[in-house]
């Protein structure tokens, strides 16, 4: 099945099609034109290309999850503009490049999976500000220097859950407050 056919329905509020459907083809960048559209779930597919450049139209947006497909390229700037976004789930893919200082601006954020892809630089300490964090995957890519102390410091309160790739003896990402070092 196509995934742009999919964009025909409407009303639609979540789209879930996950766990081997072998559902192929790109993100459209229709999708948005769904107003109604909640959560969408295509984890465990055959999805492909890059995360439409404009997914950040998708105001209403709480659940997001495209892990475990083949997915290229990096993160838009536009996602960090997805404010009520809840669960950020893009691990298990190809993606690159880097995390922008916008994370921050996700403070609705409870879920964010972005291990096993290839995504480098340094975690930024604006992740800090994601209050309601409780669970970060970050293990997996090529990330280095210091978990941030902004990221940390929230390891008291809602953070219950937090890994990257700190494992010794030559650690990538120094990290005294993560869960799971990989």
């Amino acid at each position: 099945m196509m995934l742009t056919a999919l964009t025909l329905f409407f009303p639609l509020h979540c789209m879930n099609f996950q766990d081997d459907n072998t559902l192929s083809g790109t993100i459209p960048f229709e999708i948005c034109d769904l107003p109604l559209l909640k959560a969408t779930d295509l984890d465990s597919n055959m999805i492909s290309g890059t995360i439409p450049s404009d997914i950040g139209r998708c105001q209403n947006l709480k659940s997001f999850d495209v892990d475990n497909n083949l997915m290229t390229g990096s993160i838009p700037q536009s996602v960090y503009d997805m404010t009520n976004l809840a669960a950020l789930d893009l691990n298990a893919n190809s993606l690159t490049g880097t995390i922008s200082r916008d994370v921050g601006k996700l403070v609705n954020l409870k879920f964010l999976a972005l291990d096993r892809n290839l995504f480098e630089g340094k975690i930024p300490p604006t992740l800090g500000n994601l209050k309601d964090l409780e669970i970060a995957y970050l293990d997996g890519n090529n990330f280095n220097g210091n978990m941030p102390d902004t990221v940390c410091a929230n390891r008291d309160d809602k953070l219950k859950q937090l890994t990257s790739d700190c494992a010794r003896p030559n650690p990538e990402i120094i990290c005294n407050c993560c869960t799971g070092c990989y």
